[in-house]
Protein backbone atom coordinates (compact mmCIF):
# COMPACT_ATOMS: atom_id res chain seq x y z
CA UNK A 1 0.00 0.00 0.00
CA UNK A 2 1.16 3.47 -0.61
CA UNK A 3 0.13 6.73 1.06
CA UNK A 4 -3.05 7.92 -0.69
CA UNK A 5 -6.67 8.30 0.30
CA UNK A 6 -8.09 7.92 4.18
CA UNK A 7 -10.72 5.58 4.59
CA UNK A 8 -10.10 4.65 8.14
CA UNK A 9 -8.04 6.00 11.31
CA UNK A 10 -6.41 3.57 13.83
CA UNK A 11 -5.39 4.86 17.29
CA UNK A 12 -1.95 3.40 18.95
CA UNK A 13 -0.75 4.61 21.81
CA UNK A 14 1.06 4.33 24.94
CA UNK A 15 -1.06 6.10 27.83
CA UNK A 16 -0.20 5.20 31.08
CA UNK A 17 -2.54 8.55 33.08
CA UNK A 18 -5.11 8.25 30.09
CA UNK A 19 -3.81 11.69 28.50
CA UNK A 20 -2.03 10.63 25.46
CA UNK A 21 -5.41 8.35 25.16
CA UNK A 22 -7.65 10.83 24.81
CA UNK A 23 -5.44 13.23 22.69
CA UNK A 24 -5.57 10.75 20.25
CA UNK A 25 -8.83 10.23 20.20
CA UNK A 26 -9.79 13.78 19.96
CA UNK A 27 -7.21 14.13 17.24
CA UNK A 28 -8.63 10.76 15.23
CA UNK A 29 -12.23 12.52 15.88
CA UNK A 30 -11.13 15.74 14.26
CA UNK A 31 -10.28 14.06 10.67
CA UNK A 32 -13.88 12.98 10.81
CA UNK A 33 -12.34 9.86 8.98
CA UNK A 34 -14.48 6.51 10.51
CA UNK A 35 -12.06 5.01 13.18
CA UNK A 36 -11.06 1.70 13.75
CA UNK A 37 -10.21 -0.60 17.34
CA UNK A 38 -7.63 1.66 19.29
CA UNK A 39 -4.00 -0.41 19.95
CA UNK A 40 -3.10 0.30 23.29
CA UNK A 41 0.44 -1.12 24.17
CA UNK A 42 0.09 0.86 27.82
CA UNK A 43 0.35 -2.50 29.86
CA UNK A 44 2.23 -5.67 29.69
CA UNK A 45 -0.01 -7.75 28.62
CA UNK A 46 -1.29 -5.09 25.78
CA UNK A 47 2.43 -5.50 24.56
CA UNK A 48 2.66 -9.24 24.91
CA UNK A 49 -0.03 -9.69 23.57
CA UNK A 50 0.04 -6.77 20.33
CA UNK A 51 0.78 -8.58 16.76
CA UNK A 52 1.80 -5.60 14.59
CA UNK A 53 -1.30 -5.73 12.63
CA UNK A 54 -2.86 -2.43 11.75
CA UNK A 55 -5.71 -1.71 9.75
CA UNK A 56 -6.18 2.03 9.48
CA UNK A 57 -5.16 4.05 6.50
CA UNK A 58 -4.07 6.57 9.01
CA UNK A 59 -1.92 5.75 12.12
CA UNK A 60 -2.04 8.24 14.64
CA UNK A 61 0.60 7.50 17.01
CA UNK A 62 0.60 9.16 20.54
CA UNK A 63 3.01 8.36 23.22
CA UNK A 64 3.68 10.47 26.48
CA UNK A 65 7.55 12.53 26.71
CA UNK A 66 9.71 10.45 29.43
CA UNK A 67 12.67 12.45 30.44
CA UNK A 68 12.54 14.25 26.74
CA UNK A 69 12.37 10.65 24.96
CA UNK A 70 9.84 7.92 24.01
CA UNK A 71 9.05 5.68 26.81
CA UNK A 72 11.32 2.66 25.95
CA UNK A 73 8.08 0.47 26.61
CA UNK A 74 6.59 1.59 23.35
CA UNK A 75 9.79 0.80 21.28
CA UNK A 76 9.51 -3.26 20.86
CA UNK A 77 5.43 -3.04 19.57
CA UNK A 78 6.60 -0.13 17.00
CA UNK A 79 9.23 -2.54 15.95
CA UNK A 80 6.56 -4.66 15.35
CA UNK A 81 4.49 -2.42 12.90
CA UNK A 82 5.13 -2.38 9.32
CA UNK A 83 4.00 0.94 7.67
CA UNK A 84 3.78 -0.37 4.46
CA UNK A 85 4.03 3.43 2.88
CA UNK A 86 0.68 4.07 4.91
CA UNK A 87 -0.11 7.20 6.58
CA UNK A 88 1.21 8.05 10.10
CA UNK A 89 1.06 10.95 12.41
CA UNK A 90 3.75 10.96 15.57
CA UNK A 91 2.40 12.98 18.50
CA UNK A 92 4.29 13.56 21.67
CA UNK A 93 2.37 14.61 24.97
CA UNK A 94 4.07 16.39 27.50
CA UNK A 95 3.76 17.58 30.97
CA UNK A 96 4.93 20.95 30.65
CA UNK A 97 8.26 20.06 31.47
CA UNK A 98 10.59 19.44 28.17
CA UNK A 99 9.91 18.04 25.24
CA UNK A 100 13.30 17.19 24.06
CA UNK A 101 13.85 14.85 21.21
CA UNK A 102 10.75 12.33 21.92
CA UNK A 103 8.71 13.70 18.89
CA UNK A 104 12.16 14.00 16.43
CA UNK A 105 12.89 10.02 17.55
CA UNK A 106 9.20 9.07 17.05
CA UNK A 107 9.16 10.41 13.64
CA UNK A 108 12.87 9.08 12.83
CA UNK A 109 10.68 5.15 13.77
CA UNK A 110 7.67 5.91 12.14
CA UNK A 111 9.78 6.48 8.65
CA UNK A 112 12.03 3.37 9.20
CA UNK A 113 9.10 1.50 9.14
CA UNK A 114 7.70 2.51 5.95
CA UNK A 115 5.39 5.38 7.17
CA UNK A 116 4.39 8.49 5.35
CA UNK A 117 4.15 11.25 7.68
CA UNK A 118 2.33 14.29 6.86
CA UNK A 119 2.76 16.06 10.03
CA UNK A 120 3.57 15.49 13.83
CA UNK A 121 2.41 17.48 16.74
CA UNK A 122 3.75 17.98 20.54
CA UNK A 123 0.80 18.94 23.10
CA UNK A 124 0.61 19.29 26.43
CA UNK A 125 -1.41 17.23 29.64
CA UNK A 126 -1.12 17.24 33.19
CA UNK A 127 2.30 16.09 34.30
CA UNK A 128 1.97 12.56 35.99
CA UNK A 129 4.29 13.71 39.29
CA UNK A 130 1.31 16.70 39.56
CA UNK A 131 -0.35 17.23 43.09
CA UNK A 132 -1.18 20.04 45.26
CA UNK A 133 2.75 21.28 45.55
CA UNK A 134 3.56 20.84 42.45
CA UNK A 135 0.41 21.60 39.90
CA UNK A 136 2.84 20.88 36.58
CA UNK A 137 -0.02 21.28 33.93
CA UNK A 138 -2.93 20.82 36.29
CA UNK A 139 -6.19 19.53 34.99
CA UNK A 140 -4.82 19.55 31.49
CA UNK A 141 -5.52 18.98 28.48
CA UNK A 142 -8.16 21.08 28.84
CA UNK A 143 -11.19 21.91 26.54
CA UNK A 144 -8.62 24.25 24.33
CA UNK A 145 -6.04 21.93 24.11
CA UNK A 146 -8.77 19.29 23.00
CA UNK A 147 -9.92 21.99 20.70
CA UNK A 148 -6.57 22.45 19.32
CA UNK A 149 -6.32 18.68 19.08
CA UNK A 150 -9.45 18.69 16.97
CA UNK A 151 -8.15 20.81 14.83
CA UNK A 152 -4.98 19.41 13.89
CA UNK A 153 -6.93 16.36 12.98
CA UNK A 154 -8.86 18.66 10.99
CA UNK A 155 -6.06 20.04 8.97
CA UNK A 156 -4.27 16.87 8.84
CA UNK A 157 -6.97 14.90 7.26
CA UNK A 158 -7.56 18.21 4.57
CA UNK A 159 -3.85 17.90 3.77
CA UNK A 160 -3.49 14.68 3.04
Amino acid sequence: MIAGPVDSVQCFYFSPTGSTRKIVKVIAEGTGVPSLAPLSVTTPQDRDSFSGQIDGDLLIVGVPVYTGRIPSFVLSPLSQVDGAGRWALPVAVCGNVRMGTCLAELCAILKRQGFTIPAAGNFIAQHSFACEDFPIARDRPDQDDLRQAAEFGRQVAGRI
